[in-house]
């Protein structure tokens, strides 16, 4: 007969389809809106959906500053009308940004905060690699050998 999968094997492999994401330099990125998953990299990041939202609208953004109401805007509008809801809304976007740099951290990018503006997505510093405490030592006294015993 025919070789062709069976309902429920289509479904699951529809599911299972990733789109191209945002175009980022350096990085490829790629989105499944129904887990709610990006690649980055070949870098699995899951998230909430309000993570998700708040993800995808950094990524279209790259680089970008952007307002805090902006971005509570993608998850609680009402919150930007009545303030005793602005507050709750502002913890949650920092709850959210925060859990956000921790799963991002492995791709190289992160989420800095933009002083009276809000957030910006870009990457992350080239921070010196740490000299190790044996080889400060040797910098202190470069005529003594520690290795040896005394």
């Amino acid at each position: 007969m025919y070789n062709q999968p069976s309902r429920r094997q289509y479904t699951r492999l529809i599911s299972q389809v990733r789109v191209p994401g945002p175009s980022l330099p350096g990085y490829q990125i790629e989105c499944h809106d129904p887990s709610r998953q990006f690649f980055i990299n070949q870098l699995v990041i899951r998230c909430n959906p309000t993570e998700y939202k708040v993800l995808y609208f950094f990524l279209n953004h790259y680089r970008e500053p952007l307002t805090c109401e902006e971005l509570i805007a993608l998850f609680d509008p009402a919150a930007l009308e009545y303030p005793d809801l602005l507050e709750r809304a502002r913890r949650k976007l920092t709850k959210v940004v925060s859990d956000l740099r921790v799963k991002l951290w492995e791709s190289g990018l992160t989420i800095f905060t933009e002083y009276r503006v809000g957030y910006l997505l870009d990457k992350q510093p080239a921070y010196p690699r740490p000299i190790p405490r044996k080889d400060i030592n040797r910098l202190k006294n470069p005529n003594v050998e520690l290795d040896q015993p005394s």
